[in-house]
């Protein structure tokens, strides 16, 4: 009786050094294993976990951990913005709380179906942070991508980015990558 959902991805992505934004696409092919029909999904934006001082991930450190966080401006932090969604080819409104996007699905997607999520988007790399960023000519990028957040036994994980690992759904990426 074990299930488990899958999410492919097809991620097309260009780096732009100088202004220290990765902009793309991605197509994610979401397939419903569970027993449920789902009325809505959501995705993981981790960059913007590094937007300002009131994200969960700042909220949680008390004073004097992350003391890189203090004093670091705004062209100094990062964030990921989604230019436009759409959700079988229909362009799709959605909310952001933090790290977490909010979206309806066009249609209920029932048990053995498959939808199709297309995402434009932009990240604001940050100077480098903890374990990703930039750091002269040197990028290092980890959960650069929208994301699908997993659906299990449990329902949806729409958790806040804070410390910890990360769970995800499985599936196959083709990635392409164009840099200078």
């Amino acid at each position: 009786e074990y299930w488990q959902q899958r999410a492919d991805y097809e991620i097309d992505v260009s780096l732009d050094p100088a202004a220290k934004i990765l902009a793309g696409r991605e197509r994610i092919r979401y397939k419903n294993n569970s027993p449920d029909t789902l009325e809505r999904f959501y995705l993981h934006l981790y960059a913007n976990a590094y937007r300002d001082k009131v994200t969960p991930l700042w909220r949680d450190f008390h004073p004097g951990i992350l003391y890189f966080f203090r004093g670091i401006d705004e062209s100094r932090r990062g964030w990921i913005e989604i230019d436009s969604l759409a959700v079988d080819g229909v362009a799709a409104a959605f909310t952001v709380d933090g790290t977490i996007l909010e979206c309806a699905f066009t249609r209920p997607l029932p048990p053995g179906a498959t939808v199709t999520i297309d995402a434009a988007f932009r990240e604001k790399i940050r100077r480098r942070t903890g374990r990703a960023g930039w750091s002269g000519s040197n990028f290092a990028l980890a959960q650069w991508y929208p994301k699908m957040v997993v659906y299990d036994t449990d329902g949806w994980h729409p958790d806040q980015f804070r410390l910890g690992e990360f769970y995800g759904e499985f599936g196959d990426y083709d990635v392409r990558i164009t840099l200078p």
